[in-house]
């Protein structure tokens, strides 16, 4: 005669999440698979790339696709269970960014300012700017102005930016030549008297203007009725200018004072 029992039978009642994601071609996805409730003992999420006959790609929660070209579905898996999910890899078209740049002037003298304009494509949306050997070293701004250099050299110019799908940046060395000034140096102080005149004269450069009407020329004969300091501008191969001052000191006329007219036998 048989007698009573009991069985026991735990049920596995539980849910599995996924999430997706939405990528641009040639790049990889991110998606996942989560499990919540009361997963079997022991269970592992596998992923395959078809629903039947897939090959097994992963197994974890969170995989890392290949480069995707195309939009595609993952398969996802809580084993030993049999059932399948899909977990859907959109890609859809994006426009990366291209950096690119120009400059007001490339080759410029010290402590002259330039601009930088941005001609970047794909729509970026932020900017960073190096600009080496400047006194303004970094800018936010898409097309910075007022960049300043101090002085003579050649130095690097980068650019980095961004945009929702990525990021791009260039990088030109010796992009800036800073010229040095010219070593303008006008003639000695000089006196004179008063109705004579003295010979003026510049040298360091290609070129001179002079002020007080003197106008062009590196030697100039002067006459002044006072004391007068003539500016020298010189400029040289570069453009570049630099200037110097010589001052002609005018003396007055002495008095002189005879004794009367006198007569004589």
């Amino acid at each position: 005669m048989g007698g009573t029992g009991l069985a026991n039978e735990t049920i596995n009642s539980f849910d599995i999440t996924t999430i997706g994601d939405s990528i641009c071609a040639n790049t990889s996805a991110s998606i996942s698979a989560s499990l919540t409730g009361n997963p079997p003992s022991g269970a592992t999420i596998e992923w395959f790339d078809a629903q039947f006959n897939g090959n097994l790609v992963f197994t974890g929660g969170n995989f890392t696709t290949p480069i995707l070209t195309t939009s595609t579905t993952y398969w996802v898996r809580v084993c030993p269970a049999p059932y399948l999910v899909p977990v859907l890899v959109t890609v859809v078209p994006c426009t990366f960014p291209v950096a690119s740049f120009s400059s007001s002037d490339s080759s410029i003298c010290i402590n002259d300012c330039i601009s930088f304009t941005d001609l970047s494509s794909g729509s970026p949306t932020s900017w960073s700017w190096y600009f080496f050997g400047s006194s303004t070293p970094t800018s936010s701004q898409q097309n910075p102005t007022n960049i300043c250099y101090p002085n003579a050299g050649s130095f690097d110019v980068a650019l980095v930016i961004n945009n929702t799908n990525g990021q791009d940046s260039i990088f030109i060395a010796n992009f800036i030549t800073v010229n040095p000034l010219p070593t303008v140096v006008a003639s000695n102080d000089t006196s004179i008297c008063l109705g004579s005149s003295a010979t003026i004269s510049a040298s360091g450069a290609i070129s001179y203007s002079w002020n007080n009407g003197l106008g062009a020329g590196q030697n100039h004969a002067v006459s002044p009725i006072t004391t007068t300091t003539y500016i020298v501008t010189g400029t040289d191969v570069n453009g570049c200018q630099n200037t110097d001052n010589v001052v002609v000191t005018v003396n007055p006329l002495p008095t002189v004072i005879a004794s009367n007219d006198t007569s004589i036998c």
